[in-house]
């Protein structure tokens, strides 16, 4: 009987294959089969499926399967080393199969969907536990790797939705185990997050390094926190996880940003991961500029997708099996979908079998791979410009399509700050509000553009204050979340109007700036010069300042006082404005403000190596 073919849904790999060499029955009557891998001393054999293909045969192993050390054929006895490729893979009602140590490779695929085995023991001597060795073996509790392990291939245990760890022995050189996830020996790579794992799932902050596909097929998890020490995330990292509804990364990362749930650079200009789980109208942020590959891979839950103006590209697979998808707008940016990178599997929009509109505002049709739109019929309506019907139906793929329409209606959701004008598509709007503009007739176009228009504050009244050591910036704004820039770099992205800056170097100029995430509103400039903190803490002088705030003076004593201090004063800008240097018996000192600008001043004074900084605030 044929294996169903249902399974090709499954990675395809190469394997070798033939006809088995022989087999035996070993003394609990299961029969195996064989390939002789070496036929001179010494004699070698690996086990395999029967027959000359894995999908030849329907659970040719059955239960429980003894695998002995040794087998003899035509008077040679023949040590069993390894298990081949695809050996016991849909066997779907084995249960258990027992290894002795002779077996020091587990190949490729070797137990692949083997979705009622239960227990397995991974012998002592194995180095090897080839791609896929595991994977879909949906019953598999735990598994335990030994010291002998050296490899382990790209998604052995991925898609184990029963698997609540992974144990690996404190001896091996190459792996170990944290709270049951699979990390290289150091612990700063996750590789493997087993699949039964569920609920909140906090990434250490050891780890600096997430690989390709370490949470496919974890559909228990709901939510992924990332610290600020990872600085290397895979692509395709969250694939098939399919109740995993939101990513939050830690604000002081480098690298990455999340906003709403959502995974991006640093920068927040590329959408690298949209959750799983979730569906419905999505809209593409208007912060962003590409739309990375697998970003919505497998999002089965979506019905109508908006690509904001912003976007420039769709790199390859970002919409790979969105299938749920019916409507898809694309706007006028847009140079590029998809392109072939060595791939044999079509790339974004594959299998949208229920996709039923497309309507693209680009003048000129982005580039469109072959692959791109895949199984999707041919004639169903795309809205494209006027004046840019001829060229979709001459360009390349997008030729293929056979209903190209021009009279529509399309919805602009777009957002600017306060004090610009929103002049694209035919619009002069400055003030919030939906407005219209009629297309009359122009070579059999009619077309009306409605524009909803969100109009954002700009983050304002930027100021700051030193605490404990650290600069604490605070604004005034109503938007959502804001980046922080420091000359000119992000360094964090929040959803706060008060950030605290706990990196930095005494006597260095810094710059600061707030951007709200939605719309890009900057807030002005704000320039200083960081005052080293080496505050007194176990010191009998105490700094004491009255009043404060006020207006044309203030008293500064310092209580405790034994030897001399030098008391500087500086303007916001981080600009020394006066020096005294006292003596115990000149104080208190009393401070004349008349000719000081209102604002927020900070007095430094040094008594021997420490310092104490204390802020004025001058009405």
């Amino acid at each position: 009987m044929k294996k169903h073919i249902l399974f090709f849904i499954l990675i395809v790999i190469s394997f070798s294959v033939k006809a088995h060499d022989f087999y035996s029955v070993n003394d609990y009557g299961d029969t195996i089969y064989y390939n002789i891998t070496s036929s001179t001393a010494p004699y070698t054999a690996s086990v395999t499926y029967k027959g000359s293909s894995d999908l030849e045969y329907l659970d040719e192993y059955m239960d429980t399967i003894h695998i002995p050390s040794t087998v003899t054929h035509d008077s040679i006895t023949y040590t069993i080393s390894a298990i081949d490729g695809f050996a016991f893979s849909v066997c779907f009602n084995l249960k258990s199969v027992i290894l002795t140590d002779s077996i020091i490779k587990i190949g490729g695929k070797a137990f692949a969907d083997c979705i009622n085995l239960l227990y397995f023991t991974i012998p002592n001597n194995v180095n090897n536990i080839s791609v896929y060795a595991f994977y879909n073996c949906r019953s598999l509790k735990s598994i335990t790797i030994p010291s002998s392990v050296s490899f382990i291939g790209e998604c052995a245990f991925h898609r184990c939705d029963s698997l609540l760890s992974i144990n690996v022995d404190n001896n091996n050189l190459n792996y170990a185990s944290f709270n049951g996830m699979l990390h290289n020996k150091t612990l700063d790579t996750l590789i493997c997050c087993p699949g039964g794992t569920s609920g909140i799932v906090n990434i250490p902050d050891f780890v600096t390094t997430i690989v390709r596909v370490a949470f496919e097929g974890c559909n228990y998890i709901t939510k992924v926190n990332i610290p600020h020490s990872v600085t290397s995330i895979d692509r395709n990292v969250f694939q098939l996880s399919n109740r995993l509804d939101t990513i939050i990364v830690d604000n002081n990362n480098p690298n990455y940003s999340s906003h709403n749930g959502i995974l991006y650079n640093k920068n927040m200009d590329t959408l690298l991961y949209f959750p799983t789980a979730r569906g419905g109208d999505v809209i593409i942020p208007d912060f962003v500029n590409v739309i990375g590959s697998y970003a919505f891979i497998l999002c089965k839950r979506i019905k109508a997708l908006y690509i904001s103006n912003s976007v420039v590209s769709i790199e390859h697979k970002a919409f790979d099996r969105c299938d749920s998808v019916q409507f898809i707008y694309i706007g006028n940016s847009v140079r590029e979908i998809g392109f072939l990178n060595f791939q044999l599997s079509p790339i974004p929009f594959i299998d949208s079998i229920q996709l039923k509109l497309i309507i693209c505002m680009a003048l000129t049709p982005p580039d469109l791979d072959n692959y791109a739109f895949g199984y999707t019929p041919r004639d169903i309506p795309i809205y494209v410009p006027c004046r840019s019907v001829e060229l979709y139906q001459s360009a390349p793929t997008w030729n293929t399509f056979t209903n190209y329409a021009s009279d529509y209606e399309v919805n602009i959701f777009d957002t600017i700050c306060e004090g610009e004008t929103y002049n694209k598509n035919g619009f002069n709007e400055s003030i919030e509000g939906v407005y219209h503009n009629y297309y009359r007739r122009i070579n059999d176009c009619d077309s009306t553009i409605n524009l909803h228009l969100t109009v954002k504050s700009l983050p304002s009244n930027l100021s700051y204050e030193i605490v404990n050591n650290d600069l604490l910036l605070s604004w005034h704004g109503n938007n959502p979340s804001y980046t922080i820039y420091r000359n000119n770099d992000s360094i964090a992205t929040i959803s706060d109007t008060i950030y605290i800056d706990r990196n930095l170097i005494d006597g260095t100029n810094y710059c600061y700036k707030v951007k709200s995430i939605s719309g890009g509103c900057e807030s002005e400039d704000l320039c200083l010069n960081y005052i080293g903190l080496n505050i007194i803490e176990e010191s009998n002088v105490d700094a004491i300042l009255y009043p404060n705030p006020t207006s044309d003076k203030t008293t500064l004593e310092l209580k405790g006082l034994k030897n001399k201090a030098i008391v500087t004063i500086y303007n916001i800008l981080g600009e020394a404005v006066r020096t005294y240097e006292l003596n115990n018996n000149q104080q208190p000192l009393e401070i004349e403000l008349n000719h000081y600008t209102p604002g927020i001043y900070n007095i430094k004074i040094l008594i021997e190596d420490n310092i104490i900084v204390k802020k004025l605030i001058v009405k």
